[in-house]
């Protein structure tokens, strides 16, 4: 079994990772950036050990050749099923414990809030990435709002001011924008972090954004236009007319100070338009709420009071526009 601690602010990750290398090494190489992976020793950030006693989470991921992956974690009576997509199901534990959870016919894991802790068994060959958001990405935005840590679905530039979080429903365009935006000629020093996900880690009234590296990905059109490393060595994998890259130029992998939030709307017409709004921090809430995962959680009060101190640093925008974003009125937006 390979171990690996990652520090995510100052909370410890722990990582067990027994038979399945290949999702190891993706789910390593996504989280080097958040903090600092090792094989050996306390979780360390920077260096800095830290005390895995009271702000720590844990994950083991085994595979195995059981065929009866339900009786390792058996389902109680009188449990409620939430079903995530059409083949994730959650059966939430009595007293809001924890989930029981079956994925694609051929994973089954145990989600423990008391013990801050996730376990889960594979039969089969998963995707890598899928595997990082179901067994660790998720249960760690439901266990890690408690240690004033969020994740977001959300894309991410830095610039000189700070960064920028761009939100927006898939397809909108919030990779495109934030590769354009730190890929143009005139980008004024932006750069890009994240193209989909990032854990915010929040430290008094600021929020500070880490990048999660689980592949940039750029339509095969724009790659061709700008200088991208498209070698075999740079790409993780291909889907959806992507090709999802593990960097780009111009990509920054510290940590920043969020000071703008942006929702993409695209709407669909035949006038090509741009519009920014202003949005107060109460509509701010209510839509960084609706953009992130619809898993119940347990200390969504404690989420909720998180994200009402992220809006009330930050100026949020809602950035209106059809069919392509103009990318000098969004430039203004991050660096101004």
């Amino acid at each position: 079994m390979s171990k690996y601690f990652v520090a995510i602010g100052s909370v410890a990750i722990t990582l067990d990772i027994d038979n399945a290398p290949s999702v190891a090494d993706f789910i390593v190489e996504a989280l080097r950036y958040a903090g600092v992976p090792s094989e050996k020793g306390a979780p360390a950030r920077l260096g800095v050990p830290i005390s895995t006693s009271e702000r720590a989470c844990h994950i083991c991921i085994s595979k195995t050749d059981s065929v009866n992956l339900a009786s390792h974690f058996p389902i109680p009576p009188q449990t409620k099923l939430f079903r995530f997509e059409d083949d994730v199901n959650y059966h939430c534990l009595p007293n809001g414990s924890g989930y029981i959870v079956h994925a694609w016919g051929c994973a089954v894991g145990h989600i423990d809030f008391r013990n801050q802790a996730a376990e889960w068994l594979l039969a089969g060959d998963v995707s890598p990435r899928a595997a990082l958001h179901l067994m660790v990405l998720d249960p760690l935005s439901l266990m890690l709002p408690a240690y004033g840590v969020t994740i977001c679905h959300a894309a991410a530039v830095a610039s000189p001011n700070g960064a920028a979080l761009l939100f927006g429903k898939s397809g909108y365009g919030k990779s495109t924008l934030a590769f354009l935006l730190s890929h143009e000629p005139n980008s004024q020093g932006i750069q890009l972090l994240s193209d989909d996900t990032v854990i915010l880690d929040h430290i008094g009234d600021t929020a500070h954004v880490y990048p999660i590296c689980a592949g940039i990905g750029v339509a095969d059109a724009i790659s061709s236009q700008y200088n991208v490393d498209s070698s075999e060595g740079n790409v993780l994998f291909t889907a959806n007319g992507k090709r999802y890259l593990r960097s780009v130029p111009d990509q920054t992998f510290h940590s920043h100070p969020v000071n703008r939030l942006v929702f993409l709307n695209r709407q669909e017409g035949r006038t090509r338009s741009t519009a920014s709004t202003l949005i107060p921090s109460g509509e701010c809430v209510k839509k960084l709420l609706a953009g992130q995962t619809s898993i119940p959680n347990p200390n969504l009060v404690t989420k909720i009071g998180l994200y009402q101190r992220l809006a009330q640093a930050c100026k949020a925008f809602e950035l209106t526009y059809n069919p392509y974003c103009d990318l000098e009125m969004a430039r203004k937006i991050f660096t101004i």
